[in-house]
């Protein structure tokens, strides 16, 4: 930064006699920063301060405001910064330009607050402050930097690609004027995207609107050409394989401008070859809001270019094609692969639906639409979304701190200078800074650190670290976790809760000292999209903080089929494909003493097909196939995973269907044991305020003797239920009421429950004989194979 003309003895002389020093400011580093005068302390009154930025030939100034703070009083006329293209009093203003309204000339203040980034047309840029004699604000700071000027247009000849108007994502330059010659491979039909449209425009009042910029495009073949600068362009498969593309910019205003794509296409008027990693499909003509309906005579044929360590994940937005008989007439038709040879996934059409398609051949999948010759076609489309993932699920999913901004805390301990490095977005293993808490008076507060995804999120390892701050060491020797599925409700995370129903959170080892990183897997895995670390215990400096970094691993949770987050469910799926699909039962609000009641009917091949169900997505010893009817007890599962795996080409199609219900126990639990006793104590029972459930569940062919006693039952409707089967909805084959001294049977099959109903008073105990005698009953049971045994 150069102040010229002016020396610091005549600055000082100026500033005893009350005079403000000179303000008048050449700036011709490559880059740099400065701020208006005291900032952030409030600006001085009667300012005039100049600053000229100027770049060398062939280059442009891009400007970053990082804080603007100027007063707003009539519509800037009073305080103002003044910011002009070039570098005199004379220049054009830089004004703010939307589709078709400027603000009041480049002239900003709290009112018209300039963009966050300004460029330059040429290679200088002049800002001037002034401020009158009265109310004052905090001014502003900025950085700049010079940027070559980049030449545009020319010929493009490839498979796919993408070009931009100058500048993009910045506001393109006046006065440019550029063309593309785009060609694709002979025998393709060159297809062409506009991602983002922003081109100026004029209305005067009541005069017809214009182009002030414009973008054409050039069909080559049939020499047809298109001028846009309202509306966003269509998608469009030109009439052979090459276009021309140019674009256009007047002596005023700039806007954003365009950025599209292009790539070959093997069929004429819709299609093509998709190298992307994620995208939208639409079929021609497409627009649910409009009275538009896709055309007849429709053969669009899309590839989903994917390599072998990849997979495709195709999300049907929106879906609405002309149903018929096996989908015969209107159709998509999905291929895992890159041809019409490639084995088949499906025909999709209104009477078969499809929801989310998952490639499990690694690699592109081929997508072919069909329309008929039915000339009055009613019937509006569809819309894709597909993704390109790569295989493994152990990627770190925290990048740098600048893309690290779902991390968020509990509390933070602020320190005195900015930027304030202990904020938790900073906590990220490996790197120089760490999330710290605010000083800790009691044991008691439970401070965490908080990960929120943007969409659902496989974790499957959590590696923290400690942190030194002025010679004190902090790190974090214990920890527990929750999550979330919708950002709220947070459930505990518990590894294994078979033996312990209800059991607390699982506890992780942390840190043994402050530099040495602790990985901990889980085992399960889960599915969220938010995650809770909740530190236990923890070492810490003279003040009381707790610091910690950390990383998660994991991955993006698309290739799940579907995500039941309900607290039961019914799937039925087809498939005749080389496939494998996965669900993930996983209800998002935390159920204490809870269980999944589960019943699977699988009709399928051994020799192709494998079912499993497991709490994770790697395969369990719970395969099944052969038309075999499933039904499970599994207690404690947070998150279940149902898989069905079709190795080998099958010779039928492959039908599963599968049902869950998560039943709360109350008071109650899981018999499995071979003999016991439930001492069913009143009091307790009417303590849990519900219906306690005892759900028996033994080997096929088993037999359970059952012998009550002391059986003493509140007179106001309170009942012990048997029921021949796991669900409410069994058939009840026994009720005992009121008082009795023993009642013993034998039950003959194998699965029972048995429910307390409570009354509808909250009685704890009968007199008996002058004495008390606690309410409710004891049961001893024993399993038998002894079809014989009579009580």
């Amino acid at each position: 930064m150069i102040v010229p003309i002016f020396l610091i003895v005549q600055s000082l002389v100026r500033q005893t006699k009350g005079i403000l020093p000179p303000c008048e400011f050449l700036l011709t580093d490559p880059k740099g920063s400065f701020s208006s005068p005291n900032y952030p302390e409030k600006y001085p009154p009667q300012l005039s301060c100049v600053w000229v930025i100027s770049a060398p030939e062939n280059y442009y100034i891009e400007v970053t405001f990082e804080d603007f703070d100027i007063e707003p009083f009539d519509d800037c006329k009073t305080d103002v910064l003044e910011i002009k293209d070039g570098g005199n009093k004379n220049s054009p203003l830089i004004g703010i330009l939307s589709k078709s309204i400027r603000n009041n000339g480049g002239q900003y203040c709290n009112t018209f607050k300039p963009p966050r980034v300004v460029t330059s047309t040429s290679n200088q840029l002049r800002l001037w402050l002034s401020t009158d004699s009265t109310i004052h604000h905090r001014g502003f700071t900025l950085k700049y930097i010079f940027l070559p000027e980049q030449d545009c247009g020319g010929v493009i000849e490839s498979t796919h690609g993408e070009i931009t108007s100058p500048r993009f994502p910045l506001h393109y330059p006046n006065k440019k004027s550029c063309e593309w010659k785009i060609r694709v491979p002979e025998g393709k039909y060159l297809y062409l995207k506009f991602i983002s449209f922003e081109i100026e425009t004029t209305c005067p009042i009541g005069l017809p609107c214009k182009c002030l910029d414009s973008v054409y495009i050039k069909d080559e073949k049939n020499k047809n050409t298109e001028v846009y600068c309202f509306n966003h362009p269509m998608p469009l498969v030109a009439s052979s394989n090459e276009i021309s593309i140019g674009f256009n910019s007047d002596l005023y205003g700039r806007l954003q401008g365009f950025k599209a794509i292009f790539t070959q296409s093997s069929t004429p008027r819709c299609g093509g070859d998709l190298f992307t990693n994620n995208g939208t499909i639409e079929s021609p003509l497409y627009d649910p809001e409009a009275q538009t309906t896709y055309p007849s005579k429709l053969g669009c044929i899309w590839t989903i270019k994917a390599s072998a360590q990849e997979y495709v994940v195709l999300h049907f937005l929106y879906f609405d094609v002309d149903e018929s008989f096996w989908c015969l007439k209107d159709n998509v038709e999905i291929r895992e692969g890159e041809n019409e040879k490639a084995p088949l996934v499906g025909y999709y059409c209104n009477s078969n639906k499809p929801n989310k398609v998952i490639s499990s051949n690694n690699g592109s999948i081929f997508i072919r639409f069909k329309s008929g010759e039915n000339e009055n076609i009613l019937f509006k489309g569809f819309q894709i979304h597909y993704q390109v993932v790569k295989q493994g699920c152990g990627n770190p999913l925290l990048k740098d701190e600048k893309t690290s901004n779902t991390v968020t805390a509990s509390s933070l301990f602020k320190i005195a200078h900015e930027p304030h490095f202990l904020e938790a977005k900073y906590a990220i293993v490996g790197k120089p800074y760490a999330w710290c808490t605010k000083e800790i008076f009691s044991k008691d507060n439970e401070e965490y650190i908080q990960i929120d995804f943007k969409e659902l999120t496989e974790i499957n390892k959590i590696v923290t670290e400690g942190y030194t701050m002025v010679g004190n060491y902090y790190f974090v020797t214990k920890f527990k976790m929750a999550y979330s599925m919708e950002r709220n409700n947070f459930v505990r995370y518990v590894i294994n809760e078979d033996e312990n129903p209800g059991s607390s959170f699982t506890v992780f080892e942390g840190n043994k000292y402050f530099n040495v990183s602790k990985e901990n897997t889980l085992s399960p895995s889960i599915v969220l999209k938010s995650l809770r670390i909740i530190p236990i215990e923890y070492v810490s400096g003279r003040r009381l903080h707790i610091c910690m970094k950390v990383q998660v691993y994991g991955c993006d949770a698309i290739h799940l089929e579907d995500v039941l987050m309900k607290n039961d469910g019914y799937v039925k799926f087809n498939t005749s494909a080389l496939k494998r699909t996965t669900w993930l039962i996983a209800p998002p609000v935390e159920s204490l003493n809870s269980v999944y009641l589960f019943e699977a009917l699988l009709n399928a091949e051994c020799k192709s097909t494998n079912f499993f169900i497991s709490t994770k997505s790697e395969n369990s010893n719970l395969a099944y196939c052969d038309k075999k009817r499933i039904e499970y007890l599994l207690p404690g599962i947070r998150q279940l995973w149902v898989t069905l795996d079709v190795k080998v080409k099958p010779d039928s199609l492959q039908t599963i269907s599968f049902s869950y219900q998560i039943e709360k126990l109350g008071s109650g639990g899981i018999i499995a044991s071979s003999h016991g006793i439930i001492n069913g104590n009143h009091q307790i029972l009417n303590n849990f305020n519900a219906t306690s459930i005892w759900l028996f569940k033994f080997e096929e062919g088993k037999r359970i003797v059952l012998d009550f006693s002391n059986i003493r039952l509140p007179q106001d409707g309170t009942k012990i239920v048997m029921k021949g089967g796991l669900k409410a909805s069994s058939h009840i084959f026994r009720e005992i009421f009121g008082s009795e001294n023993r009642v013993a049977f034998v039950y003959t099959n194998y699965l029972m429950r048995m429910e307390y109903h409570l009354g509808r008073t909250n009685q704890t105990s009968t007199q008996i004989l002058g004495g008390t005698l606690t309410e409710g009953f004891t049961l001893k049971y024993t399993i038998t194979n002894d079809k014989s045994t009579k009580l």
